[in-house]
């Protein structure tokens, strides 16, 4: 229940925040990652200024399809990424993050995602993805 209401609320916000002019400065830290992570359901939430990141998080998926959203706004510089992969280190799911976006997604994948690995480097502007299972 928790998982369905966590995607229910966040990934209308994060299209409402991507369309709209943000005070970054009202969030919070820039460049220290919010992350959460249940059964089924993942977020990742990052103000970046000149960003530096390599970071893999441990996933707990039952369903081998899922649904992502992204939001991507104030990009200014570096470059970023989104890699879902399975356990045998497959790639199931991947998105260039250097840019602005507004997104939503379902992504049958051939394996469950067993990670998530987010890579930034010199990025600079706020993100924010959520990943359920479908």
């Amino acid at each position: 229940m928790r998982s369905r209401t966590l995607q229910r609320f966040l990934l209308p916000a994060w299209l409402i925040a991507a369309s709209c002019t943000v005070d970054a400065t009202a969030f919070g830290p820039d460049n220290v990652p919010t992350v959460g992570s249940q059964r089924n359901s993942f977020a990742f939430a990052v103000i970046g200024r000149t960003l530096e990141l390599d970071q893999s998080y441990a996933l707990s998926f039952d369903a081998d399809s899922v649904s992502v959203g992204l939001a991507v706004t104030g990009y200014a510089a570096g470059s970023g990424s989104l890699e879902l992969r399975d356990a045998s280190g497959q790639l199931v799911f991947a998105r260039d993050l250097a840019g602005n976006a507004a997104e939503g997604a379902s992504a049958p994948t051939a394996a469950r995602p067993a990670t998530a690995r987010l890579r930034f480097a010199g990025y600079t502007g706020m993100v924010a993805i959520g990943v359920h299972a479908r």
